[in-house]
C-alpha cells in the first residue's frame, strides 16, 4: 500500500467542497452552474481548456496538443448531478466521509482526476493524456460525451471513467438502457358500456405483457438478464394534441387514449438490439399499438479485461490499495457507452469508495478519493501514453 500525503487530501477536500456547493442539475439543466463549476476546474489547472456546447449542455476538454483528437488516454467524468433540495457539503471527521449531493456521483472522482492530471502536467508527463468533463451524463449524455465523440471527433485509445459504486472493482460490462413509449387509441366512453368498447389501456397492457414473457428475465438469482418494466402510465379521455397534456380519464369512463413508458435494460453480450426492437413492433401491430423510441439506443459496453492497459491499471490500483480488486457487472449505464461504439477506443470502468447515489445520504470516502488520484497519477506515469 502506498501512503497518501496530507497536501493531496487538503486539495481534494477543498475543491470537492467548492464544486458540491454549486447547483449543477441536469434536469432541468443548469447551464450557468455547470459553467461555473468547469471554470473552477480551469482555474485549478491554470488552463481554460476547450468548451463545447450543444442544446445548452456544456462540456470541456483539456489537452496539451490542441490538434490531437486522439489522445492515448482520456480521463473522463461528468459534473452534472440529479436534482436535490440543497447542495450543502459537510464532512464527517470521525468516519472520514464527505457528504453531499454529487460528491460520489461524481464530483469527488472528477477532482481526483483533476489533481492527478495537474500533477502529471507539472512533471511534464501529460503528453498523450487528456481530461474531459461533461454536463449531462445523468440524462443520457447525448449532448455531452456523445456530441464530443460523434461530432467533434474525439477518439481516445483508452477512456478511463471512475463512475459507479464498486469500491475500486473493475466493471467488465454495463447493461444497455433503452426507453420506449407504447400508446393506443380507441373511441372511449362510459364505463357502464365497457362490454361494447375497446379499452386502449388493455391494448397497451397486452402488448407489454407479451413482450415481457420474452424480455423480462432478470431475477434475484439471475440478475444479469434483461429487464422490461413499465415506469409511467397515463390514460386520457382523448389523444393529447399539440404537445399539451390531455384531459385525465375519470374513474367512470373507458379512456380514449392510453400510454405507458417502459425501461428496457439488457446485457449487450446476450441480446441483439435491432432484432428485438423489430420484434416489438410486430407484437405491437397485432394489438393495434404503436411504439416510439425515446432514448437510449440499446447501447451498453463490455470491457476487455485482457487489454494491456486494463491490466496495467489493475496492477497500479492493487499497489495503491495494498489488496486485490475484483470484477463486477453493472445494471446502470455511463458515458462509456458513447465511446464503446468505436472499436478503436478501449473502455476502463471503475470507481472510488463511494455510495448512496442520488439521495440525501450520498457520500465519498476522502481516503478513497486520494487513493484514486494517486493511482491515476501512477497510471499516467507508467503507461506508454507519450
Amino acid at each position: 500500500m502506498i501512503s497518501i500525503n496530507m497536501g493531496l487530501k487538503r486539495d481534494i477536500l477543498r475543491l470537492t467542497g467548492k464544486l458540491v456547493r454549486i447547483d449543477t442539475c441536469s434536469s432541468p439543466m443548469n447551464t450557468a452552474g455547470i459553467r461555473q463549476a468547469l471554470g473552477m476546474v480551469s482555474e485549478r489547472l491554470e488552463d481554460l481548456g476547450e468548451t463545447f456546447e450543444k442544446n445548452g449542455v456544456i462540456s470541456r476538454l483539456w489537452r496539451d496538443d490542441k490538434n490531437n483528437l486522439k489522445p492515448k488516454l482520456l480521463l473522463c467524468g461528468h459534473m452534472d448531478v440529479v436534482k436535490a433540495p440543497n447542495y450543502d457539503f459537510k464532512t464527517n471527521n470521525e468516519e472520514g466521509l464527505l457528504l453531499g449531493r454529487g460528491v460520489g456521483d461524481m464530483k469527488g472522482s472528477v477532482v481526483a482526476m483533476v489533481e492527478s492530471f495537474r500533477r502529471l502536467r507539472r512533471e511534464g508527463l501529460a503528453a498523450g493524456i487528456a481530461l474531459l468533463i461533461t454536463g449531462d451524463e445523468e440524462v443520457g449524455g447525448f449532448n455531452g460525451a456523445r456530441y464530443v465523440v460523434d461530432e467533434i471527433g474525439l477518439r481516445p485509445g483508452v477512456v478511463f471513467i471512475p463512475d459507479g459504486e464498486w469500491n475500486f472493482a473493475i466493471c467488465v460490462s454495463q447493461k444497455a438502457p433503452h426507453h420506449l413509449l407504447f400508446r393506443a387509441e380507441a373511441s372511449g366512453g362510459h364505463a357502464s358500456k365497457a362490454f361494447e368498447l375497446t379499452n386502449p389501456d388493455k391494448m397497451v397492457t397486452q402488448t407489454i405483457e407479451k413482450i415481457q414473457k420474452r424480455l423480462s428475465k432478470a431475477t434475484e438469482k439471475e440478475p444479469w438478464e434483461s429487464t422490461f418494466e413499465i415506469t409511467v402510465r397515463h390514460t386520457f379521455v382523448s389523444k393529447p394534441e399539440g404537445g399539451k397534456l390531455g384531459i385525465e380519464n375519470s374513474v367512470n369512463s373507458i379512456p380514449g387514449y392510453a400510454e405507458a413508458l417502459v425501461s428496457w435494460r439488457f446485457p449487450v453480450e446476450k441480446y441483439n438490439f435491432i432484432k428485438f426492437r423489430k420484434w416489438m413492433d410486430v407484437v405491437a401491430n397485432k394489438y393495434g399499438v404503436s411504439v416510439v423510441d425515446l432514448h437510449g439506443g440499446g447501447e451498453g459496453c463490455v470491457v476487455d479485461v485482457n487489454d494491456e492497459r486494463v491490466l496495467l491499471w489493475k496492477r497500479v490500483i492493487e499497489l495503491v490499495l495494498g489488496k486485490k480488486v475484483s470484477e463486477v457487472r453493472s445494471h446502470g449505464a455511463s458515458d462509456a457507452r458513447h465511446f464503446y461504439r468505436y472499436p478503436e477506443t478501449k473502455i476502463l470502468l471503475t470507481s472510488s469508495n463511494v455510495g448512496e447515489f442520488h439521495n440525501d445520504r450520498e457520500w465519498a470516502s476522502l481516503d478513497g478519493l486520494c487513493k484514486l488520484s494517486e493511482a491515476v497519477y501512477l497510471f499516467g506515469k507508467k503507461g506508454k501514453w507519450r
